[in-house]
């Protein structure tokens, strides 16, 4: 589960037992994988956030997170900027924050550094996570914004956070328990025909939209 070392991965594989993946590297080759791979559906939920944002009079947007981190942060950039694209909205990595990851965790007051970097912010940012969007939020109070009416925010996993902070975040959910149930019955299915081809499949998410957005 969440293992994004690309090395150990093959590693792992390499022993050749049944082996189910949950999320993986972001630079994986699902070929080279020779294991069964689930993910959460990433894309199209992070495009519609950022398509409704857009719709909503957005016409500048920022992403927050390092899409090199894991496959699932590497699909939400790829649906945050396939919105943009689609709107002719230019993207402006300047706006961006897509330092590695475990910088994300490094010191209390990191992210009101990067945001006080910015020259200009944008209208909304769209986070890899709900942790991250969290933390973006408290950084653009200690600026004085308002969200939603200075700036909107959204995350990705429906944590419990997203429905404490206030104002309550516009997230995607994640349903972790019908993932757990797919990864045992892939598993399953793995040990009884190990020759079978290998599985890539993605679960179901569902944007929820709240005040973070003006929802």
């Amino acid at each position: 589960i969440e293992l994004f070392d690309l090395e150990y991965s093959k590693k792992i594989t390499s022993l050749g037992l049944p082996t189910i993946f949950i999320d993986c590297a972001a630079d994986l080759f699902y070929p080279d994988l020779e294991a069964d791979l689930l993910l959460m559906e990433n894309e199209h939920s992070t495009y519609r956030l950022t398509k409704q944002l857009i719709d909503k009079g957005c016409r500048t947007l920022g992403f927050i997170g390092d899409y090199h981190h894991c496959k699932s942060f590497h699909e939400r950039w790829t649906g945050f900027t396939r919105a943009l694209n689609e709107k002719g909205i230019s993207l402006d990595l300047n706006q961006c924050v897509l330092n590695p990851d475990r910088e994300f965790f490094s010191d209390s007051d990191w992210m009101d550094k990067r945001l006080g970097e910015m020259k200009h912010l944008p209208s909304g940012f769209v986070c890899a996570n709900d942790f991250i969007a969290v933390n973006v939020m408290k950084a653009l109070k200690n600026k004085d914004l308002h969200i939603p009416e200075d700036i909107v925010v959204t995350g990705f996993d429906n944590a419990n956070e997203s429905r404490i902070v206030e104002p309550h975040l516009t997230t995607v959910h994640i349903y972790s328990n019908e993932m757990g149930i797919t990864a045992a019955n892939m598993l399953l299915s793995r040990m009884k025909e190990p020759s079978q081809p290998y599985q890539v499949t993605h679960i179901q998410t569902k944007p929820i939209f709240r005040e973070s957005t003006g929802d």
